[in-house]
């Protein structure tokens, strides 16, 4: 078995017993808490559906068919940084802008100064 296949027959088993269990619960004591359990869980039996077919479909399921996802272009393997580890990085790559004979940047002008 495949992991995909363990992973559908799973959903599908918890979503068999989720149906069951809101039917009895309808029968039981009907209420706009129970219906509103089986309209939810109507609506994950339609979005697994619409995923399996998806998954059936493979390659074709995508659109517009896109050379990085059809594997066409090899895609960078490097790890994804944060925001926050690439502006580091970036500090301390960048040369210092003042001390050792180097000039300070002049302060940003706001919108309420004149300009020369």
């Amino acid at each position: 078995m495949t992991g995909l296949t363990i992973l559908f027959s799973g959903l599908i088993l918890l979503l068999l017993f989720v149906s069951i269990t809101g039917r009895v619960l309808d029968k039981r004591r009907p209420g706009p808490a129970v219906d509103n359990l089986i309209a939810r869980v109507n609506a994950w039996w339609v979005m697994i559906l619409a995923l399996a077919i998806a998954f059936m479909l493979g390659r074709t399921a995508v659109f517009p068919p896109h050379p990085v996802f059809l594997g066409d272009q090899p895609v960078s393997r490097r790890p994804l940084k944060s925001r926050a580890a690439k502006r580091a990085q970036a500090a301390v790559q960048a040369p210092p802008t003042t001390g050792a004979g180097l000039k300070a940047k002049p302060p940003l002008r706001t919108t309420n100064e004149a300009s020369p």
